[in-house]
């Protein structure tokens, strides 16, 4: 009988540091922010105001990481009164729109963030020159809550505000001929100005 007890905690602790071992990403704890990318700039594109995550390279491994905050509570729009709401978690359901090649893990290992808790998403593998190109990527999102404390309540959101370039940088003048057009090239930020005041 004892022998049963030892096997199986043993197959239980096995199994802990394989979970463990496929975590993705490490945890930085977050003191500000709901989601903070590693490598990112934020500015205008199609009039939106977007992250930019790190540029990818056709050919080349990419990684970045993103942290997340679940913070313990929040104000929410509740059949039309402003309530407050506790997260039970933040569930990251799916990413969608990421170019061919690369892939998302979380840690915690199914992607869903027990409020008040950090955690993180990492993107990484490998894109060809056939997918060169503007990604804006969809996150799919349930935040699960309890309305003042003990009613449960799902709020399903896509957040579009995150986007990739891939081999190429992404015209973020926000579609108008003048103004500040602010070009991304491998986390570099070049500011060209228009119309140009030298001529």
């Amino acid at each position: 009988m004892k022998k049963q007890y030892l096997f199986t905690l043993v197959l239980i602790l096995i199994s802990n540091l394989a979970l463990n071992a496929q975590s993705p990403c490490t945890i930085v704890p977050l003191t500000d922010g709901f989601i903070v990318p590693d490598t990112s700039t934020e500015t205008i594109y199609n009039g939106d105001t977007i992250t930019l995550l790190k540029s990818a390279e056709p050919g080349v491994a990419y990684q970045t990481v993103i942290q997340v905050r679940v913070p313990y509570d929040t104000v929410a729009d509740f059949q039309g009164n402003v309530v407050t709401a506790v997260f039970d978690n933040v569930v990251l359901d799916s990413v969608t729109n990421l170019p061919n090649g690369l892939n998302y893990t979380c840690n915690p290992f199914n992607c869903t963030f027990n409020g008040n808790s950090d955690g993180c998403v990492e993107m990484s593998g490998t894109v060809s020159a056939a997918d060169t190109g503007v990604y804006r990527l969809k996150l799919h999102i349930t935040a699960n809550m309890l309305i003042n404390g003990f009613l449960p309540y799902a709020d399903i959101r896509q957040d579009s505000t995150f986007m990739i370039a891939v081999g190429v940088a992404p015209d973020t003048s926000g579609g108008g001929s003048s103004g500040i057009k602010a070009m991304v090239v491998k986390s570099l930020t070049q500011l060209d100005v228009y119309p140009n005041p030298l001529q």
